[in-house]
């Protein structure tokens, strides 16, 4: 009887073998990944490309800060590769952000950034009918440019460069979208003096990260991961061309952030949202701050209140804490990871009378 077994065995085995062949999965123990699970992540590259089944382990959790591109340009500099470089450094240098960013159980992390004056940088002494067409170029150049910075840095600060990995990243957007008809979006850098004669783009909504996938292998590889770099490349949904335009980075972000918890089971319950303001503030940033908001309170108060620089930071928000995050900070980089500054929160957490006293107020 165990000859008979052992024969059977044998041959499951060479039937693997020829049927798979380089194709067969390798199951890892959790201390060989770095993961708490028993089932294991760690595939070769082109698994999925092959066709194979790459096998999720259960849910984990990760860290997420999005760093708006103004956040790298401070007042009257010119943008310079130092002036960036210093201005990260300053907000690397905050232990509660660089703390959050480190791997944890082998679990890592995640940086999005803006673009805004480094694409007008670049885009400016084009003419303006070819800027919304070398937009997405800029785009690309960006995520490359600025994510290098990033990493310059975050290699200084004690994370190895092996374990750094920036994702050129594309997000689908409907070619049928209003904003195609209504361009909004003002790309170059914004003159000094006189009329603002910046050239208007289309700014789609942004619906799917096309990189969520390999963005969501490497978290679970334990890589901190710069992505939706000036909120990414616009393609077509159904075709996959490029089209023109801009996309929002919060809005991205909050694709993606949603996309992991519901898509790849990586759940982000504090995302941050690193800006120059330190707190959302009534009357367009002129008025009272704002300590806690709910998705039902910032509708309330968006046309009357929000400017136009924290309106897609309140929506991205908003969208965040509406499919499972427990809060999502907005601030400076001084107080992330701190009670301070204006945090997000699902309505059962709002205090009993702030819907009733903004109701008021509006």
């Amino acid at each position: 009887m165990t000859k008979i077994i052992s024969i059977f065995i044998l041959l499951v085995f060479i039937f693997t073998r020829l049927t798979y062949g380089a194709k067969c999965l390798r199951i890892v123990s959790p201390e060989e990944n770095g993961v708490a699970s028993s089932i294991g992540t760690a595939l070769p590259q082109h698994a999925a490309a092959q066709g194979v089944t790459v096998y999720r382990s259960v849910p984990v959790t990760s860290a997420l800060i999005s760093l708006g591109g103004n956040f790298l340009v401070g007042p009257g500099e010119d943008g310079t590769e130092d002036e960036q470089l210093k201005n990260l450094r300053a907000t690397f240098d905050n232990e509660n952000i660089m703390e959050m960013l480190r791997p944890k159980n082998g679990i890592g992390s995640i940086i999005t950034h803006g673009n805004g004056p480094q694409a007008g940088m670049l885009l400016d002494g084009i003419k303006d009918v070819l800027k919304g067409l070398v937009n997405n170029g800029v785009v690309e150049q960006t995520q490359n440019d600025i994510g290098g910075l990033i990493k310059k840095v975050l290699v200084e600060k004690g994370i190895p460069k092996e374990k750094i990995k920036v994702v050129i990243t594309h997000v689908k957007v409907d070619s049928k979208d209003p904003a195609f008809k209504n361009p909004t979006k003002p790309i170059g850098r914004k003159p000094k003096i006189g009329k603002d004669t910046r050239t208007l783009v289309p700014s789609p909504f942004p619906l799917e990260i096309v990189e969520l996938g390999e963005i969501a292998q490497l978290i679970r590889d334990g890589f901190v991961v710069i992505c939706v770099g000036g909120g990414g490349i616009l393609v077509d949904k159904d075709t996959g061309e490029v089209l023109p335009g801009v996309i929002d980075k919060d809005l991205a972000t909050a694709v993606l952030v949603n996309d992991l918890r519901k898509k790849e089971k990586i759940n982000i319950p504090r995302p941050v949202i690193s800006t120059n303001v330190d707190y959302v503030r009534k009357n367009k940033g002129k008025g009272e701050i704002i300590k806690t908001l709910t998705p039902q309170e910032a509708w309330l108060m968006h046309n009357r209140h929000i400017g136009e620089g924290m309106s897609t930071k309140l929506f991205g928000s908003m969208m965040m804490v509406e499919n499972g995050a427990e809060s999502v900070q907005t601030t400076v980089s001084d107080y992330v990871v701190t009670d301070k500054g204006t945090f997000f929160v699902p309505e059962i957490e709002a205090p009993s009378n702030a819907s009733g006293q903004l109701q008021q107020d509006v």
